[in-house]
């Protein structure tokens, strides 16, 4: 509920939860939990509204920003970094792992096999900015499993499937918000403040 306080009015960073599927379930949850006012009193308090979950990080780095819920980023903050990533310690947040499949008609299956077992390999899990897949590898940061926190990976992909209640929604965050305005996540110039 933070992010109704009054001292961040103007001062939160938000991508269009209609413009990003991802983001979009977030609301979703959001609306689950705290009901359509907790949403009504979030756009109240004039978030920014952009598109990509990228530029939030960038904003709140270079410090004209002060929060976000909608973007991402390394457990443990890189050299020079003026943010800190949390999660949060009560409230929902959304995880999912990325999913991978080797095609029946790959021309070479073997160099795929190769390719995601590197994937799932300790050596590369080990590296991984944040949860990794594998249960036995620990998150970095001194975080737990993804398993001990408030969170689901597969939930996100279940909500996904159901298009009509996924669309509705998309429908009236786009009502409640406006239609996203600004440049595409790849073209934006990520050294002009938004």
């Amino acid at each position: 509920m933070d992010y109704l306080n009054p001292a961040l009015k103007g001062k939160i960073i938000l991508t269009y939860p209609h413009d990003d599927d991802a983001v979009l379930y977030q609301f979703w949850m959001l609306k689950e939990q705290y009901g359509w006012e907790y949403l009504e009193k979030l756009v109240a308090n004039e978030p920014k509204w952009v598109r990509g979950t990228a530029w939030p990080y960038v904003a709140i780095n270079n410090g004209w920003y002060a929060a976000s819920f909608t973007t991402f980023w390394a457990f443990e903050p890189f050299p020079n970094q003026k943010t800190e990533f949390l999660l949060p310690e009560k409230d929902f947040f959304l995880t999912w792992f990325q999913t991978g499949a080797i095609p029946t008609q790959a021309k070479n299956k073997d160099a795929a096999k190769l390719y995601l077992n590197w994937m799932l390999s300790e050596e590369f899990q080990g590296t991984w900015l944040q949860f990794p897949v594998r249960y036995d590898i620990e998150a970095p940061g001194g975080y737990q499993s993804v398993l001990h926190h408030n969170t689901s990976p597969g939930d996100f992909r279940r909500w996904m499937i159901k298009r009509d209640l996924v669309e509705r929604f998309r429908l009236q965050m786009r009502q409640l918000i406006g239609e996203p305005q600004g440049p595409t996540p790849v073209d934006i110039d990520y050294t002009v403040k938004p």
